[in-house]
């Protein structure tokens, strides 16, 4: 994968390489190898994380929630790219207006895409839930937190962890290993040992631990230490192999992190199986050589479906139009709020009445609920006239 992604190349590697694996080619935003060259990762460290030098303070603390809240800066970045340079993105303010104008925003975007999935990023499981019941509100909770999680930050990763566990949406592994992930990835030292000393171990990447390195499951409040020290034993025996298969990569690309290693777990199982589909539909079960065999190599990857959370790439390393989705540019004094709704309005149902409209993931596949509310509302508008033409009869 490190030699094979057309969004890092590496030019003594690629030679070396006699087929570039086409499965890394066609997705090269997951399936990187290594974690600085996920673009999630990647971008949020560059322009949150270590934008302005390694100080935490409250307004990168509220930027790092703020993309996290939008699953990883949400769909190809553009939510975060939207929000970034507005008032509610750009420095914390402890006006709860703040986190409000972020879901008003979400909310329409939501109905003018579509589908909530077109607007809020990343594949974990909890994405698809983010606008759901009271965890609609989880965002105004982490905004007044941020002053907490700062001063927790300071103190050390097990204050870190210890405040993101009192908080609603953190409590589990997959969001609070998320910001521990991009923590571990900064430049700065001070900052990174924060998340590498409390990086969970999600449940992919405890299956991909036993899997792939006989690693035995563990739970409980010390799991992530027990992992820690159990996959720290394995990365020279890791290292020597990456320097065995590919000599050519540079030092820097050689090494390996627990960083790394969590989420190329995670992502190893749906790996494996698109490789055994893919050698189902090869002649032999076997890639051939670029030059002969390049096109059906690339066309057998292209019948594969597409996993939750992956982006389908061309050979040039473009992602392919047909799965983008475009996020309307919504000038921030449309979003903007003027007070603070009472109470009584911050609700799931209100909200979206106030700020989206009816909220339908597809025009063409109501749900019944939809469908008979719809049916109800129209009966009530018709019922008056209905009544008025009976009594003049």
């Amino acid at each position: 994968m490190r030699a094979s992604n057309p969004r890092f190349p590496q030019r003594k590697a690629l030679k070396a390489l006699k087929v570039r694996c086409p499965l890394t080619q066609r997705f090269p935003m997951v399936l990187t190898g290594i974690l600085v060259h996920y673009d999630d990762v990647d971008v949020s460290v560059r322009e949150i994380i270590d934008k302005g030098g390694p100080r935490m303070d409250v307004h990168k603390m509220w930027r790092l929630v703020l993309w996290i809240f939008l699953g990883n800066g949400g769909f190809m970045h553009q939510p975060w790219k939207a929000l970034r340079d507005t008032p509610c993105g750009k420095s914390y303010r402890t006006d709860m207006r703040q986190p409000l104008e972020v879901l008003r925003w979400t909310i329409g975007a939501v109905h003018a895409t579509g589908s909530l999935m077109r607007v809020i990023g990343s594949d974990g499981l909890d994405k698809k839930s983010r606008l759901a019941g009271k965890r609609i509100l989880w965002i105004c909770d982490w905004h007044a937190a941020v002053p907490r999680l700062v001063t927790a930050f300071h103190e050390g990763s097990q204050s870190f962890t210890k405040t993101l566990n009192s908080l609603p949406g953190f409590r589990g592994d997959l969001t609070k290993k998320e910001i521990m992930i991009l923590l571990s990835a900064s430049s700065y030292k001070e900052v990174s040992r924060v998340g590498a000393e409390g990086l969970p171990f999600g449940q992919g990447a405890k299956n991909g631990a036993t899997a792939f390195l006989q690693v035995p499951q563990m739970d409980g409040k010390d799991a992530a230490h027990k992992y820690d020290v159990a996959l720290s034993h394995l990365v020279p025996q890791l290292e020597k192999t990456i320097d065995r298969l590919f000599p050519h990569l540079p030092p820097a690309k050689r090494k390996v992190t627990l960083g790394d290693i969590e989420p190329c777990l995670c992502g190893a199982f749906i790996y494996a199986k698109m490789v055994e589909k893919l050698r189902e539909s090869l002649p032999n079960g076997r890639l051939g050589p670029a030059e002969s065999h390049g096109e059906s190599n690339w066309g057998a990857v292209c019948k594969l479906g597409v996993p939750a959370g992956f982006i389908p790439h061309d050979l040039e390393g473009t992602p392919e139009a047909s799965n983008l989705a475009r996020v309307p540019h919504v000038p921030y004094a449309r979003f903007k709020l003027a007070s603070v709704p009472p109470p009584s309005q911050l609700t799931r149902k209100r909200l979206f009445a106030r700020w989206g409209g009816p909220w339908m993931i597809r025009k063409d596949n109501l749900s019944k609920k939809i469908k008979a509310l719809k049916a109800e509302r129209k009966a009530e508008r018709l019922a008056p006239a209905t009544a008025k033409r009976k009594k003049t009869r």
